[in-house]
């Protein structure tokens, strides 16, 4: 189950659209946080993956995936790994 958490539910939908904001939620027990630049509810989604000890800060800064997918159309999410440094696990 995904909860979204209260302060990123606060917040208008439409706010940021265009822009990267961070968001958070949490599944299966563990709080997730991730970067998304958004086109709206029914723009197509592209999920942009970091290399290991990364961040999804420093993959939005380096590689502008997050800007030319949006400008092509697509709402764009950059999910942050887990632990120290960051990297994919269950």
């Amino acid at each position: 189950m995904l909860t979204a958490n209260p302060a990123s539910s606060a917040v208008d939908p439409g706010c940021g659209r265009g822009v990267l904001v961070r968001r958070t939620l949490v599944t299966g027990g563990l709080r997730r946080s991730y970067l998304v630049r958004s086109r709206g509810a029914h723009a197509p989604v592209l999920l942009a993956f970091h290399g290991y000890s990364t961040s999804a800060e420093i993959l939005a800064s380096t590689s502008g995936l997050d800007r030319a997918a949006f400008d092509a159309g697509y709402t764009v999410v950059l999910p942050d790994g887990t632990g120290s440094p960051t990297r994919w696990a269950i």
